[in-house]
């Protein structure tokens, strides 16, 4: 999410998927040292705001450079419904193309109007809002300003004006192929984007992030 010299330290699990830095995986166990793992709190599962759980697919740390150092911003962990993780596990996809976003965004939800993906970030050190809603501009380059400027006001609306404390989590949801937008949830408000064609492009340009 941070621009500047961002990187995510991978963790690697049995059955591994790897695009770009990050490796979605079938559950199991580790099967090589990243740089540092992620917290053990990290939950196996994810409840959506519809739908039933979801599973942990990967993590890594996000990070910031701060030119002479690095710090540790959040944690990032993709989750998927069953079905989906079962039909990219073992699959061998591209690294540094947008092919997962792709195939994951070409799935249908599952019962009960399930998700497909997400992305839970859980910080470790404070970040106010303008700083997470703002690092999305490099991004978002060429996408409607109209779609990005929605994206980040219902953004900024779920994080609140403290932005995100250290120990907090928020959630990104993608739907897949249905009519719906992407929803963000933070502390059990859920607001949801419209389902426009140019915010479509744009979530596929947040998931490929």
């Amino acid at each position: 999410m941070f621009t500047a010299g961002r990187s995510i330290r991978t963790l690697r699990v049995a059955g591994a998927v790897t695009v770009a830095s990050v490796a979605f995986v079938g559950l199991g166990q580790v099967d090589g040292p990243a740089r540092a793992a992620a917290p053990s709190s990290d939950a196996a599962t994810l409840k959506p705001p519809s739908g039933g759980s979801m599973k942990l697919a990967g993590s890594g740390m996000r990070r910031k450079n701060l030119y002479i150092t690095e710090v540790d911003v959040y944690v990032a962990s993709c989750y998927m419904n069953e079905g989906v993780l079962k039909s990219v596990q073992g699959k061998g996809i591209e690294s540094g193309t947008e092919k997962l976003p792709d195939t994951l965004l070409e799935q249908k939800a599952g019962r009960g109007d399930a998700p497909v993906v997400a992305i839970n970030s859980k910080f470790v050190r404070d970040v106010s809002k303008s700083k997470i809603v703002e690092s999305f501009n490099e991004a978002f380059k060429g996408c409607d300003p109209t779609a990005v400027a929605s994206l980040k006001s219902t953004l900024g609306d779920v994080l609140g004006e403290k932005g995100m404390t250290k120990g907090e989590e928020f959630q990104f949801y993608w739907y897949g192929k249905t009519n719906k937008g992407l929803v963000i949830v933070k502390d059990g408000m859920v607001k949801e984007t419209e389902a426009s064609g140019d915010m479509q492009a744009l979530q596929k340009r947040l998931l490929n992030v």
